[in-house]
């Protein structure tokens, strides 16, 4: 267990002690929807094995991974990154946001084409597909600069800059910023369809990670009855969700079964 997560771990033991609720962080995205909807449609008790209420957040998925790390929840649909960045934490097999070749929603949007792009911003909410982009630009071997922009007012706008920019450039948007971007901009570029051009691999881009204090807390029948029951209803889940995300239905139904993979 890394240092972080060791000084985490008295916060996160005195919370199970201390209270029958277990904290469930939720990345704040429509790709999680059909991971919870059972919960939410209370098709499901929103309870763990031993009948522990679950209590969930949503954050983005930098600010989420934070949370789990300092022993704010016990588990959440975390980063794949910080598993590696953070040894210690738990894998639940119980469904992931994942993709076998084109996801959907992680992008770099441009206003020129990606060999010429001279800079291209960073998501702050991103962990996992930052470091995916800067594999990516390593392995082919790309010419831009990352650059670390401030947290925008707006995340739907966050690209909105490289339209005026005085120079080749690029931003990347992750989540419901990237599905909304699809169109607005010159050049779109999916990294999901880039690592699969590069490895012929799926890419994981988040899983349910469990602190390390909290690995005897009985979520995996819940968390994978849930999945069982989203991937089965995709189009309810749809149905239900996507207005409140700001989509269409058909929209999310059409990112669920073709970008995404819960396995």
């Amino acid at each position: 267990m890394t240092g972080s997560l060791r000084t985490a771990a008295t916060k996160v033991l005195t919370m199970i002690n201390n209270s029958s609720e277990v904290r469930v962080g939720l990345v704040a995205y429509l790709n999680v929807q059909p991971l919870v909807w059972a919960f939410e449609q209370a098709l499901l008790p929103a309870a763990t094995r031993d009948g522990r209420p679950l209590h969930f957040d949503s954050a983005v998925p930098s600010k989420l991974a934070e949370r789990l790390r300092a022993g704010q929840c016990h588990v959440g649909i975390v980063p794949i990154y910080e598993y590696f960045a953070h040894p210690g934490y738990a894998i639940v097999p119980a469904g992931a946001i994942a993709t076998r070749r084109r996801v959907g929603s992680v992008l770099i949007v441009a206003n020129s084409p990606l060999e010429k792009l001279r800079c291209v911003g960073l998501d702050r909410a991103s962990l996992t597909s930052v470091n995916l982009l800067r594999v990516l630009r390593a392995e082919y071997r790309w010419d831009f600069s990352l650059v670390d922009g401030n947290e925008p007012a707006d995340p739907m706008h966050a690209a909105d800059w490289i339209l005026h920019a005085n120079e080749p450039a690029g931003q990347l948007l992750i989540g419901d910023p990237a599905l909304a971007a699809v169109g607005k901009f010159p050049y779109t570029y999916d990294l999901g369809a880039l690592w699969y051009g590069l490895t012929g691999l799926p890419f994981a881009f988040a899983a349910w990670l469990v602190h390390p204090c909290a690995t005897d807390v009985p979520l995996l029948e819940p968390l994978s009855r849930a999945r069982e029951l989203g991937v089965d209803n995709l189009e309810r889940v749809a149905e239900d969700c996507a207005p409140r995300f700001g989509f269409s239905p058909a929209f999310a139904l059409s990112y669920f079964r073709e970008n995404l993979w819960f396995k």
